[in-house]
């Protein structure tokens, strides 16, 4: 181990440091969220979930006519996946939509009913009828929609100006209102006379059907108009309407705000134990990582996405080992560059799955929110991550340094040392990057003025970093991250270096101190020194 013995740590530092940036780079917690949804959702049930919220109620809704409003009824299994009302005068004109992802069929109740057939139509609307005469008859209090709607019944009503209310229940089953005060009174009226439409037979209630196909960057949802008779239980033919075409979506970022709601929705039902904040910040994140289009297709598992990042890892630090070796050798040893890469793959591996238990887990929940509290941060994801990079790093050099023995490149006291340097530079440095992102949030501000120890979630983050890349550099969120990181694998490198240098320093003064009791014995006072030594331990003659 020449490198080593010229520069004190070298192996270690290189493992840790690409390992816990490795590790928070690979973001290990938001791919498994993601990939458990997906698996939710296989086989396009995602994209004929979740995408019709963006691409049909948002934009369909405008393109059929400027007089439909979109509503939302949908409670579970039992609703509509899309309402839309026309008003004309007194007379009100219904349109139930239904959304099919590729050549996914209409399905079938117990009793052989058809979706989309006349009496599943109407047997649902009556019932959504009934809640809408709910809200006109009984009480109901004003109270704003909150952004998680877990357990949460959401019904629209349109009101004169254009606008829209929403009435919502909770667990507690107490209708509220969420809209302008002052039209409270007009939406219950509205509320009663939608219900008792919904509810007669005369209701007109007419029913399309959207296949949801993707091309390329663009979203083509072809319309089909549903005809079944009067009390039909099946549907008699779809009459194909049009086609519209949504240009260059699925290559776009998801911004939606519906959207991110609706995924928002699902992660709390997956991961029960996270909070509504740390819900909201994981949907955040992975909103700004992925695309529209990566909610039409299977995402990759989580086995390889862990794969994938940990070969990165073995990658980056074998190459920074051979560059090393060169500059200090002019040689590679390629056993050392293997086990360098070897070291990095297994902490990165290992750091990534710390990471999926920490946000998977009740009780890694709990010490992320300890950490968090203790650091006083209130971006649980960033915490998270910082812990799971620590401790893959750790991994890494503990597997780097009984690597170098078992390639007879080292003795285990040695090995023991460069260990115990590792940790201390994953610790000083990890505690470092901490102690100035908190300080940061405690007494910075953001770009609009606000402080930012009074935002959270990803919202603190993104200010911290932003902070940290303007003041020192000039820069924005990512100069921050590149300026933290760096502060980082710094102080790592420096503390390990520290730490394996007083190891080395030490092992020299008692190889000296050897030498010279060595050479004691072998220049003839071998008997005085022996002497000596007896009058010191039994305290003299007398």
């Amino acid at each position: 181990m020449k490198a080593s013995r010229e520069i004190p740590g070298l192996e270690n530092a290189v493992v840790s440091a690409t390992t816990a940036i490795r590790v928070i780079a690979a973001r290990a917690d938001v791919a498994y969220v993601f990939s458990s949804l997906v698996r939710i959702h296989a086989k396009g049930n995602f994209g004929e979930a979740y995408a019709q919220h963006y691409f049909i109620r948002n934009k369909l809704g405008e393109s059929i006519s400027g007089r439909w409003t979109s509503l939302t009824p949908r409670a579970g299994r039992q609703g509509f996946d899309h309402l839309f009302l026309r008003r004309d005068g007194n007379k009100l004109y219904w349109m139930v939509c239904e959304s099919k992802y590729n050549t996914s069929p209409l399905g079938y109740l117990k009793d052989g009913t058809q979706q989309m057939s006349w009496k599943w139509l109407h047997d649902r609307a009556a019932k959504l009828g009934e809640e809408y005469l709910q809200i006109s008859a009984g009480h109901v209090e004003a109270g704003k929609l909150p952004w998680l709607k877990s357990g949460i019944k959401t019904l629209d009503v349109p009101l004169s100006n254009g606008g829209k209310a929403t009435f919502w229940k909770g667990r507690d089953g107490q209708w509220r209102y969420s809209g302008p005060r002052d039209k409270m009174e007009e939406a219950r009226r509205m509320a009663g006379k939608m219900g008792m439409d919904l509810k007669s037979d005369t209701c007109n209630i007419r029913g399309r059907l959207f296949r949801i196909t993707a091309s390329g960057n663009d979203v083509k949802i072809s319309v089909y108009q549903v005809e079944s008779a009067k009390g039909s239980t099946q549907v008699q033919d779809l009459k194909y309407g049009k086609t519209l075409t949504l240009k260059n979506v699925l290559d776009k970022h998801l911004s939606d705000e519906e959207l991110k709601k609706a995924i928002a929705e699902e992660i709390r039902k997956k991961f029960p134990s996270l909070s509504p904040s740390e819900v909201r910040e994981i949907t955040e994140e992975i909103a700004s990582k992925k695309t529209n289009g990566s909610l039409l297709r299977e995402a990759m598992s989580t086995t390889s996405a862990v794969a994938l990042q940990s070969l990165a890892a073995a990658g980056i630090a074998g190459g920074i080992d051979i560059l090393a070796q060169l500059a200090l050798k002019r040689e590679v040893d390629w056993k050392r560059v293997g086990m360098a890469a070897g070291a990095a793959a297994a902490g990165t591996a290992t750091g990534q799955v710390v990471s999926i238990l920490l946000v998977k887990t009740k009780s890694g929940i709990r010490i992320v929110r300890f950490a968090s509290k203790a650091a006083k941060l209130k971006s649980a994801s960033l915490m998270r991550n910082s812990l799971a990079g620590a401790v893959g790093a750790v991994f890494a050099c503990a597997v780097c340094s009984c690597g170098m023995v078992w390639l007879g490149k080292s003795e285990w006291n040695d090995a023991h040392q460069e260990f115990v340097a590792g940790v201390g530079g994953v610790v000083g440095g990890g505690g470092v990057v901490t102690l100035a992102t908190s300080l940061v949030v405690a007494f910075g501000h953001a770009g609009t003025g606000a402080a930012i120890a009074g935002l959270g979630g990803i919202a603190q983050t993104k200010a911290a970093l932003a902070w940290i890349g303007r003041v020192l550099l000039g820069g924005g969120v990512r100069v921050g991250s590149m300026a933290l990181g760096v502060l980082g694998v710094a102080t790592t490198i420096a503390i390990q270096y520290a730490i394996s240098y007083g190891f080395r320093k030490r092992q020299e003064a008692k190889t000296r101190e050897y030498m010279i009791r060595k050479g004691e014995l072998y220049d003839g006072r071998v008997w005085d020194v022996v002497a000596h030594r007896t009058y010191l331990i039994t305290g003299g003659l007398g």
